[in-house]
């Protein structure tokens, strides 16, 4: 073999190993990653594997504003260029109360939650009300390998500030958590609390979703934190509420993040937080490296499987209270008409209510099991789907196409 010959090969080699390892990443990317839950009260865990994940370029969960009031805070929606980072569009962290009302809708579903141990409480991380009883966070922030975990009892509390627990909404054990198989700092470093109480019934919480374009998009992002290690101006101490703000600049599958803005300690587990419009409030990843405040970020194999937890409520505590009964839907995907079959008997009317990915009600009517439901008007795209009828209650999604 020649030198030229072999050079050719090598380059031909090299360009085979290149193509099948972006197959492979492809691949990956197109499956759910496992969820692994952990029961902190019976020591007992589950899987959610195999999650139907569709071909979309983005999708979001619902957000909910809450039982206490409608008060909701108009947040910053240009860039504050006197408060930045030295070449960075990211914002220096400011003490939210001394801009806003700390009992405002999004900023009252910030969580900061605590490990205990010999019944004294340990400073952890920052997180997100994702739902009436889900937190959504950092997976280092609980546990260190898959689900060895820091501490055996946490405490989840929204708006503590100014080292003070909140008057006006209350605390809660975790009950479960979760993250995902054999985890990782880059781009898997999720994790889902779910909680004894459901607090959030009366804080809201925010959306989860992905895009796939965000970085095309550039949108500002709103990030409420409890930084607990000092900065350069030693002010951090993870008893305060901080907000900031910014353009991302640094995007790849795993990870956004802003060049330039270093984040601190107690922030890991806070969201950045996308706000259409005051009209959706959604998070797009969570605070994992200090370095240009990196998040890791969510993508569909991931999504889908979080989704499953906090929607569908596969995990609820409340399971001996509501009788989650499970639905066949098909098909699903679906252009023109659905079918709903029970699997319990007999079978009974269901009121079927749709909502759309932004959890904004669509239409509601009365199946039983006999005809289908005419969903040829919907636009493409996914969709929520509530079922209740004689103590029946479930959950299901399904996606329209054209």
């Amino acid at each position: 073999m020649n030198q030229n010959t072999y050079n050719l090969f090598s380059f031909e080699k090299k360009v085979f190993l290149l193509i099948l390892a972006h197959l492979i990443v492809a691949n990956l990317l197109g499956q759910s990653r496992t969820l692994i839950g952990y029961d902190l009260e019976t020591g007992l865990s589950q899987n959610i594997s195999n999650i139907f994940v569709p071909s979309l370029n983005n999708d979001k969960s619902s957000f909910n504003l809450g039982s206490i009031n409608n008060s909701i805070s108009l947040l910053s929606s240009s860039l504050d260029e006197a408060n930045l980072f030295e070449q960075s569009q990211w914002t220096i962290k400011t003490p939210v109360k001394n801009s806003f009302d700390i009992n405002d809708f999004p900023i009252r579903t910030s969580i900061k939650f605590f490990g205990i141990e010999n019944d004294s409480l340990h400073h952890l991380c920052s997180g997100s009300l994702v739902s009436s009883k889900h937190v959504f966070t950092a997976a280092h922030c609980i546990a260190w390998s898959n689900l060895e975990l820091t501490y055996d009892s946490l405490l989840v509390c929204p708006i503590f500030d100014s080292g003070e627990f909140s008057s006006t909404f209350n605390c809660s054990y975790v009950k479960k958590v979760y993250a995902f198989e054999d985890w990782d700092f880059w781009g898997e470093d999720f994790a889902i609390l779910e909680l004894e109480d459901a607090i959030g019934a009366e804080t809201g919480w925010i959306s989860i979703g992905y895009d796939n374009q965000l970085d095309n998009n550039l949108p500002l992002l709103h990030k409420f934190s409890y930084p607990n290690i000092n900065g350069p101006l030693n002010e951090y101490n993870g008893d305060t509420l901080y907000y900031s703000h910014g353009y991302p600049d640094l995007f790849d599958e795993l990870n956004i993040g802003f060049a330039g803005a270093d984040g601190a300690g107690g922030e890991s587990g806070s969201s950045i937080i996308e706000i259409e419009h005051e009209e959706m409030y959604t998070s797009y990843g969570v605070f994992t490296w200090i370095d240009d405040s990196k998040h890791s970020r969510l993508q569909p194999q991931y999504f889908y499987p979080i989704l499953e937890v906090i929607e569908n409520n596969v995990t609820s505590s409340e399971i001996d209270e509501i009788q989650v009964v499970p639905f066949i839907i098909y098909p699903n995907p679906a252009k023109d008409y659905l079918q709903i079959k029970p699997t319990y008997a007999p079978r009974i009317d269901v009121v079927v209510r749709v909502y759309d990915h932004n959890g904004r009600f669509i239409f509601k009517t009365t199946n039983n099991f006999i005809e289908s439901i005419d969903i040829s008007f919907l636009e493409q795209g996914p969709y929520m789907m509530r079922l209740t009828g004689e103590n029946k209650d479930g959950v299901l999604r399904f996606v329209k196409i054209n």
